[in-house]
């Protein structure tokens, strides 16, 4: 509950490892290390992704764990072998010492495994207005040059170099464009060619475009989109991705 959507959640533990304890070993490394439950990697993973969280994965740090064991040994034994301490005290050293020692052979055995697990709590989006106009490229029928239009309507997926617009019927005299922007038009052949450009819905694409922007701005913060499965910023995107939704100009937001 305390994760903000798109936050990471990180923790390392003792995990099961792939070789089996007997039952005794199995009940006494449970009471020892107060386990409800011992759950390899893989299987705290699902549980992890059964709950909700997404982007999952361990990383085993078992090695490490052995290295700073054998570390705590030697340290240990050193104390026994060249510290001045009293009968007292060295019983519960050496009872640790040989707990370390259990522990060491039990990381060889396979029996447990240092682990830290990472996930990500998933980001829910609902954008907050519909594409305007639709996106579909209508370059399949500037293809069939139909004689006598006088209009051609084009979207910011149709682009149209001179030599296309060099191809269109004599008798065209608009071209208009469902997009904020001219970069896919060659207006200086259209002048050439007497043909008026004009643009449609700018004024709602330019809003449109500034919430898309804010949206993206936030999903990004968040590293939501491979959650949301959009390919972005990836070769091929494009505004064909969307989600119903009332424009924000329609709305009051409260922050």
């Amino acid at each position: 509950r305390m994760t903000k959507p798109g936050g990471a959640f990180v923790f390392c533990d003792v995990m099961a490892g792939d070789a089996s304890m007997t039952s005794a070993e199995y009940a006494a490394f449970k009471e020892r290390n107060a386990l409800n439950d011992f759950l390899t990697p893989t299987e705290n993973v699902e549980a992890c992704e059964a709950v909700g969280w997404r982007e999952c994965h361990w990383i085993d740090l078992t090695t490490d764990m052995r290295i700073s064991f054998q570390l705590m040994l030697r340290k240990v034994n050193f104390v026994l072998e060249h510290g001045t301490i009293s009968n007292i005290h060295r019983v519960p050293l050496s009872n640790y010492a040989q707990k370390i020692k259990d522990r060491i052979i039990q990381i060889d055995r396979g029996i447990f495994k240092w682990v830290v697990l990472h996930a990500r709590k998933p980001v829910a989006i609902d954008l907050m207005c519909k594409t305007p106009v639709p996106f579909v490229n209508t370059s399949s029928l500037l293809e069939e040059k139909k004689e006598g239009a006088s209009v051609v309507v084009v979207d910011i997926l149709t682009k149209m170099p001179r030599e296309k617009i060099q191809a269109l019927p004599k008798t065209v005299e608009l071209l208009i464009t469902l997009s904020a922007g001219l970069d896919h038009i060659d207006m200086q052949a259209c002048a050439d060619h007497g043909i008026e450009v004009r643009q449609s819905g700018r004024q709602a694409i330019t809003s449109h475009v500034v919430q898309y922007a804010l949206g993206f701005l936030i999903l990004g913060l968040r590293q939501a989109l491979s959650q949301l499965g959009v390919p972005f910023p990836k070769a091929g995107w494009n505004l064909n991705w969307n989600c119903p939704g009332k424009p924000l100009t329609e709305c009051k937001i409260a922050i």
